[in-house]
């Protein structure tokens, strides 16, 4: 027999009797349907007293019965732990996608064949086991178009209910000649934030737009500080 583990559960125990011991008795307490003074039901000082001391009395039990249930947790395998979490939150997928823009302004659109609608849409992916959103970003553009992005920043982040899907947004710069290098993609072209092409989602046009205003406000910063 285990000596050192045997004491341990037996304090656990003690432990977790003590705790729960006031929860009982607040729960038998708030069963008695009698008058609780014992006075007829008249009102005097003791009753603000005894309401404070009640009141009091409740939230030590409410706070060792969540200890009690925060301390059975810690107790449960981790194996267990991630199990039951997976379960009781929702499930979803992570995309990492990229707002790039050359010198002259111009915005990366790719079309893919399998995208809905008339194809055109933001270049990115779907992040792979142990990716960070930036990895999976430079993965996916080396592998369809064969191109890398410059100092690539968080731009924005949401999230969609259909699909449940979490998606990471870059502002990216690039100067290379986009080339599709898988038959996902049909063509990858640089456009003019004032003609972008039909059918573009409303949603990625407007992100388009935004992000085009910010890289032109920083442009016309970085011309203020070299002539001042």
């Amino acid at each position: 027999m285990n000596l050192g583990r045997f004491t341990r559960s037996a304090q656990l125990l003690q432990v977790t009797v003590a705790q729960l011991s006031p929860f009982i008795l607040l729960v038998a307490d708030s069963l008695r349907v009698r008058d609780p003074f014992g006075d007829g039901g008249r009102f005097s000082g003791n009753h603000f007293c005894r309401i404070v001391h009640d009141s009091c009395y409740s939230c030590l039990a409410v706070a060792s019965f969540n200890n009690l249930i925060g301390r059975l947790w810690r107790l449960l395998p981790a194996r267990t732990r991630r199990w039951s979490m997976r379960m009781l939150h929702v499930r979803f997928t992570v995309t990492a996608g990229a707002l790039i823009f050359n010198d002259a302004g111009q915005v990366l659109l790719l079309k893919h064949r399998f995208r809905a609608g008339s194809g055109w849409g933001l270049p990115g992916g779907f992040l792979e086991a142990g990716e960070q959103p930036l990895e999976a970003l430079q993965r996916e553009l080396r592998e369809e178009i064969g191109i890398a992005v410059e100092s690539a920043e968080i731009f924005a982040a949401r999230s969609f209910k259909r699909p449940r899907q979490v998606e990471v947004l870059f502002l990216c710069r690039a100067n290379s000649d986009p080339q599709p290098r898988t038959m996902e993609v049909e063509r990858a072209e640089w456009f003019s934030t004032q003609s972008l092409p039909e059918g573009l989602p409303r949603d990625q046009r407007l992100l388009v737009e935004r992000a085009a205003t910010d890289v032109c406000s920083r442009a016309n910063s970085k011309k203020l500080s070299r002539t001042s």
